[in-house]
């Protein structure tokens, strides 16, 4: 495996990678690997019902928001009433566990039962990126694929050093 420059250490980087942009700027920032959460959430494969993987692809960067409302934990999710409705009453919300369980039935409701009123919908702000559910083996080969077209471009663009220095 590849190891970190800087720390000598296998690095993942997670969080708004869900292209092959996103994949070049991990390697770039010196990570070994890429975890890629909400764009393969929005594939065929995935478990998860169909009006949650459709909310991820009609969502915008500004459809998401961080809240502690569904678990006590902060989790970024897909806005929608029931999360927004929180807004201002952070106080309100019990701490981890507590909070999850009292919210249990809309733990499942959003992901499971396509509930997008209430239940959870955790997505990452790359849903605005994310514009159909395909396969996991397309999105994979696409991803890779601008990867390497970017790398290439990239290798043309190395400056020669003199041969008299």
């Amino acid at each position: 495996t590849s190891r970190c420059r800087a720390t000598g250490i296998a690095l993942a980087a997670a969080g708004g990678i869900g292209d092959g942009r996103g994949l070049v700027a991990a390697l770039a920032l010196g990570a070994s690997a890429a975890v890629v959460g909400t764009r393969f959430v929005a594939t065929r494969e995935a478990g998860g019902h169909e009006a949650y993987k459709q909310r991820i692809v009609s969502a915008t960067e500004e459809d998401t928001l961080i809240t502690k409302a569904y678990t006590g934990k902060s989790c970024r999710v897909i806005r929608n009433p029931y999360a927004e409705s929180w807004i201002g009453r952070e106080d309100e919300i019990e701490p981890f566990p507590a909070q999850m369980m009292k919210n249990w039935d809309k733990m499942q409701a959003g992901v499971e039962g396509g509930d997008t009123d209430v239940g959870i919908l955790p997505a990452g702000q790359i849903s605005g990126l994310i514009h159909e559910v395909e396969s996991a083996s397309d999105v994979v080969r696409d991803m890779m694929a601008e990867a390497e077209r970017i790398l290439s471009g990239l290798d043309s663009l190395q400056v020669k050093e003199p041969a008299n220095r």
